[in-house]
């Protein structure tokens, strides 16, 4: 992230770069009071973290993983400890002066984590998701102080669509030759590789997104 945005967007293509501009756009001109607010500093973090957890509550990655951002009240101290050393940003969307996505992104060095992100399901017709990344990317390419922005492991269409590079890696585990542990992992690959076959099958009929949004909202 240590040149123009500019330069970033034109991983896209044209017709990618309108579209999102054009979702930006229309977030933006929805109503009053909406736009990003941007958090860093020791003092800012009560107020980002009370936001985002109103937010959080209403994710399906609570109320399925309950991996949303936490609610202990360490996470408070943790987040004004790297605000102090300049090792955090955070970030909330704004629609009509109500938060409706936050983004919060712990550094380790010159990199950003993503970490944790979410917005109320109610707005998702107007992608807050979307635009709150880029209206980040667009503050982080202009500021200049972080080297990457780490989508971390794992794969989404969210990550594939706004990264630029990956990274091969894996958690690698031995097991001893057992027909215990044979028997288990041939198990596990199987399931993978039925998951894998039945997300290609729906994607090619149409399915997969609407079965994604199904799930979520239940």
């Amino acid at each position: 992230m240590t040149g123009a945005f500019d330069d970033y967007l034109a991983k896209f293509s044209a017709k990618t770069r309108s579209t999102l501009k054009r979702k930006v756009r229309r977030f933006l001109d929805a109503g009053s009071g909406n736009g990003i607010r941007e958090y860093k500093h020791p003092e800012e973090m009560e107020e980002f973290l009370q936001h985002a957890r109103a937010i959080s509550k209403n994710t399906y990655q609570e109320r399925l993983f309950d991996a949303g951002i936490p609610s202990r009240p360490e996470f408070l101290s943790e987040l004004q400890t790297r605000a102090e050393s300049n090792q955090v940003r955070a970030y909330l969307l704004f629609f009509e002066n109500e938060a409706v996505a936050y983004l919060c992104c712990p550094a380790q060095g010159g990199v950003l984590l993503y970490s944790y992100l979410g917005y109320t399901p109610a707005y998702s017709d107007y992608s807050p998701g979307t635009v709150l990344q880029y209206l980040a990317f667009e503050l982080l390419f202009r500021e200049r102080q972080f080297t990457y922005f780490d989508f971390t492991q794992g794969q989404g269409d969210h990550k594939r669509f706004f990264g630029t590079h990956n990274v091969p890696c894996a958690d690698v585990l031995y097991f001893r030759k057992t027909y215990a542990a044979r028997f288990w992992v041939l198990l596990h690959a199987t399931v993978d590789m039925l998951s894998a076959q039945i997300g290609k099958t729906l994607d090619k009929l149409g399915l997969k997104t609407k079965i994604k949004r199904l799930v979520r909202r239940i």
